[in-house]
């Protein structure tokens, strides 16, 4: 299968000076992971391991204090190249939105809240089609409906609605210019969970009439098990495993995503379910060698001196761990 774009080396640093002294925030540090054509690629991990800001860096959106260190970030759309790092603000007007697209954490960062939600959606799309208001309310109306979502949310202020039919709205109007990339943090979040199924629900139908890509940060590990075709699990700015779902959830190598599978209910399933100890490093001093050394219960004297370097162990499931190498051997 195609690549719809890849990072090789990512290194994006959060950089910041006060008083005269300067502090690096390692969030994405030496990252390389390729998006595939078509796929659902779930990020997970705890919060602060870097998962929103490797989507920032996905998107291209490198705000200060935020900054690229190392690394490349390419986007491949049918006869269209684009290196992310050079693009022209043309090129990213011309790629945002119709080509790759953002749903964030908060619907309200979306939605104006002293506009009501049809002009919302003709400012969205008046910016890159040239259409009028009949035009843009039609269009808007019969993507709602095809999405199941009632027209009357047309006419109203955002916060005259609940945060699942808000959080609706925002995911059809980042893709109602049906782009090829689709990047969304964390979704589900602050929803209960009734009306998480109904979003999850939502972007799987989306993607796979559109036949998009999507990929989906969120800490939920029960979220990417109904989502994801593949996982990738970050751990204190590293990527430290990726495998196709089902394998990861079969059979995980690193701890840290034994611990995270381990952590999830079953049903029927009344035994106690265990905790990672510990908890994730500041990433402005991380621990030598393995990040996840310090709370480790396997760990051997050279994840505490040498970074374990992201292999291949089969099937296109890597990870970054000394005790698959030492199986290995």
């Amino acid at each position: 299968m195609s690549m719809i774009a890849e990072a090789k080396h990512l290194k994006a640093y959060y950089i910041t000076q006060s008083y005269g002294v300067e502090r690096t925030v390692k969030a994405v540090d030496d990252i390389s992971i390729g998006i595939r054509e078509k796929e659902v690629l779930g990020i997970a991990g705890e919060s602060g391991c870097g998962k929103s800001t490797l989507l920032k860096v996905l998107l291209g959106a490198i705000d200060p204090p935020l900054r690229i260190i190392d690394g490349t970030m390419q986007y491949e759309f049918a006869q269209d190249s684009y290196n992310v790092f050079s693009m022209s603000k043309d090129e990213i007007k011309q790629t945002r939105w119709t080509q790759v697209s953002y749903i964030p954490q908060g619907s309200m960062h979306v939605l104006n809240p002293v506009r009501r939600v049809s002009d919302t959606f003709h400012d969205f799309i008046a910016t890159h089609r040239d259409l009028g208001r009949s035009e843009t309310a039609k269009l808007a109306r019969d993507y709602l409906q095809k999405l199941g979502l009632p027209e009357q949310v047309m006419s109203v202020y955002p916060h005259q609605l609940s945060g699942g039919m808000r959080q609706r709205v925002t995911i059809a109007l980042a893709t109602i210019l049906s782009p090829k990339l689709v990047l969304a943090d964390e979704p589900t979040t602050a929803l209960d969970v009734l009306v998480q199924r109904g979003v999850v629900q939502l972007l799987k139908e989306i993607q796979q009439r559109e036949g998009s890509t999507l990929v989906l940060v969120s800490h939920d590990m029960g979220v990417h098990a109904n989502l994801a075709d593949r996982i990738a699990i970050l751990y204190a700015g590293k990527l430290v495993e990726e495998a196709e779902t089902q394998r990861i959830f079969k059979t995980p190598q690193h701890p840290y995503t034994q611990y995270l599978i381990e952590s999830l209910p079953r049903l029927g399933d009344k035994t106690e379910r265990s905790s990672i100890p510990g908890r994730p490093p500041a990433l402005d001093n991380p621990p030598e060698g393995c990040r996840f050394h310090p709370r480790c219960p396997h760990a051997m004297d050279v994840c505490t001196k040498e970074v374990p370097p992201l292999v291949n162990i089969g099937d296109g499931h890597k990870t970054a761990c000394f005790l698959v190498s030492e199986e290995k051997k």
